[in-house]
């Protein structure tokens, strides 16, 4: 769950399981939720009620039952497999599991957490680099849009913008 407070006027997110903005090891909030509206829009198209790889993965961000019991293990947490159906909960069980595992991993690898996070540091073989051409792609898409439709966030202050990237 994430906290958000406002001190000495500036909000302040804290997020889940070791995930803080402007962390050495840990992304910044936004770009965390901008890897993780990839994700679900490379694995399901936004599509809550997706079934894929035979019935096991399910949901917009397409999780496996070991996926759902491994964050329960690393947070506390008891997801069940129906809470795959439903997004917010999805993507929280996806943001456990990459804030997880994403320790001591450039954040630009982040994404091949997702697609098997027991063979996260193996970046270099074919679906990983395949994968994370696709997450690419999907965040470029959302760029495009958001500049197109005047959405883009930036800090109001220094105009300056957060982006991500995965290098391939």
């Amino acid at each position: 769950m994430i906290s958000i407070h406002l001190i000495a006027g500036t909000i302040i997110a804290f997020l889940p399981y070791g995930v803080a903005a402007g962390d050495a090891q840990s992304p910044p909030h936004s770009s965390l939720e901008r890897l993780l509206d990839a994700i679900e829009q490379v694995e399901s198209g936004g599509k809550a009620g997706a079934i894929g790889d035979g019935g096991q993965a399910v949901g917009a961000y397409q999780l496996w039952p070991v996926y759902v019991k491994d964050a329960n293990r690393i947070a506390g947490t008891k997801y069940t497999l129906s809470d795959r159906y439903d997004r917010n909960k999805s993507r929280e069980i996806t943001r456990i599991v990459l804030a997880h595992y994403g320790k001591n991993v450039p954040f630009d690898k982040w994404a091949v957490i997702h697609i098997d996070p027991g063979k996260r540091k193996d970046w270099d073989r074919p679906a990983a680099k395949e994968y994370l051409r696709k997450i690419n792609e999907a965040m470029k898409r959302s760029s495009r849009l958001e500049n197109t439709f005047g959405k883009e966030k930036g800090n109001r202050t220094t105009g300056s913008k957060q982006a991500i990237w995965v290098q391939i």
